[in-house]
């Protein structure tokens, strides 16, 4: 399984793995051990068997996951016009912010789909094992027209694989 993302640094897409990198860096232990499982549970998911593509994003202190949008070359080529006049008229990126991708998503929303929030919990007075409390994967599923989300928790990567892989229906 592959889940690719898009990287604001560098400005290109790239893997889920890369972000998640940099965030397991960090000099907070906990913010790093967080990080870290969610980095575990991406190196299980590619050396899995499966083929399937998804689109990550990290979105406060989860791992949003969806499938990507079919091709579409109207779509794409209206989006590309769309981000060169953004360019032309923004050519610092530094300053872009969140305004492109707010802007994005506006113009060229996408159809609703499934989407699987991953993020590392623990439990509440947990005993702690090197200043740290034993994590385990949360996930919540999101389908489109429910309102009520699927939720499901384990510490396993084999089992992790198994609820996203049936999430999105393989």
């Amino acid at each position: 399984m592959r889940i690719t993302t898009f990287d604001l640094d560098e400005h290109k897409p790239c893997g889920i793995e890369v972000l998640l990198g940099r965030l397991a860096g960090s000099s907070e232990p906990l913010a790093a051990a967080r990080w870290n499982k969610l980095l575990e549970l991406v190196a299980h998911l590619q050396a899995s068997a499966t083929e399937h593509e998804l689109w990550g994003q990290i979105m406060l202190q989860e791992l949003l996951l969806h499938e990507p949008e079919p091709p579409d070359p109207v779509r794409d080529r209206e989006m590309k016009r769309f981000v060169d006049e953004w360019r032309a008229q923004n050519p610092d990126p530094t300053t872009w912010g969140n305004r492109l991708s707010r802007e994005m998503r506006r113009r060229f929303p996408s159809k609703p789909k499934v989407c699987v929030s991953v993020w590392v919990d623990w439990q509440d007075y947990t005993p702690l094992r090197d200043g740290l409390p034993e994590m385990h994967y949360r996930f919540q599923v999101k389908r489109p027209g429910k309102t009520i989300s699927e939720d499901a928790r384990t510490k396993d990567p084999v089992e992790a694989e198994r609820i996203i892989c049936e999430a999105f229906g393989w």
